[in-house]
């Protein structure tokens, strides 16, 4: 598999099921990304904003035997560290696909975004 390009790293999250396991880089969890749907329109000469989604897989959030229930979030600031972000209320449907969104409300300041065309 080829390397994913440097900037598209910045996207890329990992899930925990615990802060603990977050702050030591446990090798399980699981990963995902985030996402983000620029706003229809922003105020005159405000700068960009964007409606951010985290993504990753229904079966990496909810409780298994032995996996899952990973709710914790790692991602890289702006600051070059990391931040840890644990979110209970995702939105999934086992039933048709296996996906899962969050909509955080407070990371869009502390956050690397890559732009794709």
């Amino acid at each position: 598999m080829p390397r994913i390009p440097e900037k598209h790293l910045n996207c890329t999250i990992y899930l925990y099921p615990t802060k603990r396991a977050a702050d030591r880089g446990a090798s399980y969890g699981g990963s995902g990304f985030l996402f983000a749907i620029p706003f229809e329109q922003n105020a005159e000469g405000a700068a960009p904003r964007a409606h951010v989604y985290a993504v990753t897989n229904h079966h990496v959030i909810m409780p298994k035997k032995g996996c899952g229930n990973s709710r914790v979030v790692r991602l890289n600031t702006i600051d070059g560290g990391q931040k840890k972000l644990s979110y209970d209320d995702w939105t999934h449907d086992w039933e048709e696909d296996d996906l899962a969104l969050y909509r955080p409300n407070s990371i869009q300041t502390i956050i690397f975004l890559f732009q794709m065309p």
